[in-house]
């Protein structure tokens, strides 16, 4: 019968120990990779998605659309913005999700149709002054957009 080395057990330990070792390090190694991966995930999201209302911020002056803003109260309100001559209007079309009454909706259209006249009539300059105010509240509300977007460089 042969006699096993004393000293297996201790080197058996000691692989043991460094396995547990390597082990370790290699999980905190896959742990803070997978932090960075998931930040620049996320910063890649973030890029993707500032890109995207970027495109769609530049392009929604030439389309109209559909509304719908909750109320401070409570309810809804639907609207539909159109494009007359360079500024947008604002019709009503629902409230709470409901179509306005007939008398109501006589009384948007009757509002659209008395605007679209006012513009038609004006002159070239209060045209030009009406469209570069709105270009201007356009280009604010885009610079406050941005600013939201833009990773925080304040540390607490």
């Amino acid at each position: 019968m042969t006699k096993l080395c004393p000293s297996a057990p201790q080197r058996r330990r000691t692989a043991t120990g460094l396995t547990k070792s390597m082990m370790k390090q290699s999980l905190l190694l896959v742990v803070l990779s997978s932090a960075s991966l998931a930040q620049q995930d996320a910063d890649t999201i973030i890029q993707r998605s500032v890109a995207a209302n970027e495109a769609d911020w530049k392009a929604a002056h030439e389309y109209d659309y559909v509304e719908r803003d909750q109320q401070k109260g409570g309810g809804t309100k639907t609207s539909e913005e159109l494009m007359i001559l360079g500024s947008p209007y604002e019709q009503l079309v629902a409230v709470n999700g409901k179509p306005l009454s007939p008398e109501q909706q006589a009384r948007e259209q009757q509002e659209l149709e008395t605007t679209l006249v006012e513009r038609q009539k004006e002159s070239q300059h209060e045209r030009r002054e009406r469209i570069a105010k709105y270009e201007k509240e356009r280009e604010s509300n885009y610079l406050l957009m941005e600013q939201l977007t833009k990773p925080s460089t304040s540390s607490w």
